[in-house]
């Protein structure tokens, strides 16, 4: 149920969201299986992305979480461990974890994920990008590409890599790097029919032609 505000002017800002009634949020999640460290080899419940493969596997990144404390109400404190994050795969016979501990992946702190065509898994981490192709890793450490944080991962019509970060997006055909920066930080981006990029900035959204970022005209009339 979402509360809403209505003012003079006809403008309406919603206010609060209340929970449905008891039998729909049932029906809501009824089917759904929840997986957590107590239930399942999870490696870490601060999950920071999902992606799947071409067999419809589950890869599920977590970021390291920070050591925490709680004051409880008797005055105790509990400690709250740091947790390192990593990667892990549910598939039907089970689960599988990959971290810097067993695997070459370049970092624990995992930020996004994505699945190419060829079943390949991208994997971007506070270190770099990181590519499994089922049994051998590939890396790039953060510093040879030069967009810094990976924060999203896409693929286009012929499966180049996009990569979106605070600061731009880049394009990886394979073997080189294509950097395309912003002066605004870039909230989000996606491809339209055309095939161009799109990118959602603080203050607007632009289209990428001839190596340029040009404004969308987003005006109603």
């Amino acid at each position: 149920v979402t509360i809403l505000e209505v003012h003079e002017d006809g403008t309406t800002n919603i206010t609060g969201i209340l929970p449905p009634e008891d039998e729909i949020l049932a029906s809501i999640i009824a089917g759904w299986e929840a997986y957590d460290e107590e239930n399942s080899a999870l490696i870490n419940n601060t999950v920071k992305a999902i992606t799947f493969d071409e067999h419809g596997n589950s890869w599920i990144g977590s970021e390291t979480s920070d050591k925490w404390f709680s004051l409880s109400s008797d005055g105790t404190t509990d400690e709250t461990p740091e947790k390192t994050g990593g990667i892990s795969v549910l598939r039907k016979d089970g689960w599988t974890n990959y971290s810097t501990a067993n695997s070459d992946l370049l970092g624990d702190d995992i930020w996004a994920l994505g699945s190419d065509n060829e079943g390949r898994i991208w994997i971007s981490s506070d270190e770099g990008l990181s590519i499994l192709d089922g049994t051998n890793w590939t890396n790039y450490p953060k510093d040879e590409y030069g967009i810094g944080l990976i924060q999203e991962i896409q693929f286009d019509e012929n499966d180049n890599l996009w990569v979106l970060s605070w600061d731009g997006v880049g394009k990886f055909d394979g073997y080189d790097w294509k950097i395309y920066p912003h002066l605004n930080p870039i909230l989000a981006f996606d491809f339209d029919q055309e095939g161009r990029t799109i990118i959602a900035t603080s203050d607007d959204l632009y289209y990428l032609e001839n190596e340029n970022w040009t404004q969308l005209d987003t005006s109603v009339g």
